[in-house]
């Protein structure tokens, strides 16, 4: 069985979905940003065997913090970081590396801008580890290759982090994800985490151990249900609204009603019910287990026609 795993990012807006709800459909994995301590709140509601089952990533929150205005203390972060893993006993701690985002919110980054971020990342994992903890490294879609190539060489490093952009249709995504997971494969292979990385084809057909996603919580605040097709090996999406539902999605929807009941009978009683964000967010997150049940069991490695490592540096 392949070893993937979809990690539900949780925050502050997520508030009324707790850990236990994502335990009682299988889902063991979260990501949680620095600087939103009031996430920590969740974790004190679970009891000992509970957090013994959790895998988690600490990320930086450095997107966040640059989208407003804020800098991030490298030292508070790592500090941030030992606290939590000595007072709960997880399963597995990931920590991301503090990413310096190049240029400023709503504007273009330069190619200079881009590189000169890439390096001061590469400065901020290397103090990392002096400081005793070793970072996931992450790669961004528009980031020179050498990058990649020096993290997947670097023999400490278990674990690195691949960010396809946003801003970037499928298709691009997936011929840069090409020339990324070629360049793992050449070096021997590596975990490889992807973030922010929801799309189905996109998750089946690359060599992941992991990814994340908050579109659990996004969809549903559009008032979007998500319900995994296995055959087609995408999630079918219904609008049914946050107040009322028409009659279309709500015909639609029945036809996968079971997919979304199952799990939470005491919330989801009747298609009505999903007009609440809370039990629309419950159903996503029970789509995802179903897509990373169905993933484990039906996707292998990539494999394909690979140039040599020599090629892919011209």
């Amino acid at each position: 069985m392949k070893e993937f795993n979809i990690y539900l990012a949780i925050s502050p807006v997520h508030s009324d979905i707790t850990m236990q709800d994502a335990l009682k459909c299988n889902m063991t994995h979260f990501l949680m940003a620095y600087g939103f301590p009031e996430v920590i709140k969740g974790l004190e509601t679970l009891d000992k065997s509970e957090i013994e089952h959790i895998s988690l990533i600490i990320d930086s929150g450095a997107f966040s913090a640059w989208s407003r205005g804020l800098k991030i203390d490298i030292d508070e972060y790592l500090e941030f970081c030992r606290d939590l893993t000595k007072k709960y006993s997880f399963k597995n701690v990931e920590v991301v590396n503090l990413d310096k985002i190049p240029a400023k919110p709503g504007t273009a980054p330069t190619r200079e801008q881009i590189q000169e971020s890439a390096e001061i990342s590469v400065e901020n994992a290397e103090y990392m580890r002096k400081k005793g903890i070793i970072p996931m490294e992450v790669f961004h879609q528009g980031e020179d290759f050498s990058f990649l190539d020096t993290m997947i060489k670097r023999p400490e490093n278990h674990y690195i982090g691949i960010s396809p952009a946003n801003d970037v249709g499928v298709p691009g995504r997936q011929a840069w994800l090409n020339q990324s997971f070629r360049r793992v494969e050449l070096c021997g292979g590596i975990r490889s985490h992807g973030f922010g990385v929801t799309s189905p084809s996109l998750m089946a057909n690359n060599p992941w151990t992991s990814v994340d996603s908050a579109t659990y919580s996004i969809l549903a605040g559009y008032g979007g249900v998500q319900v995994f097709e296995p055959r087609r090996c995408k999630f079918l999406l219904f609008n049914v609204g946050s107040n009322r539902g028409s009659a279309k999605s709500k015909a639609e929807l029945s036809n996968q009603w079971d997919y979304c009941r199952k799990l939470f009978p005491e919330q989801i009683e009747k298609i009505d019910d999903l007009f609440s964000l809370r039990a629309r967010r419950l159903a996503n997150i029970y789509s995802f287990s179903k897509a990373q049940e169905w993933i484990r069991e039906n996707c292998q490695n990539f494999k394909g026609s690979q140039p040599t490592f020599e090629e892919l540096l011209i």
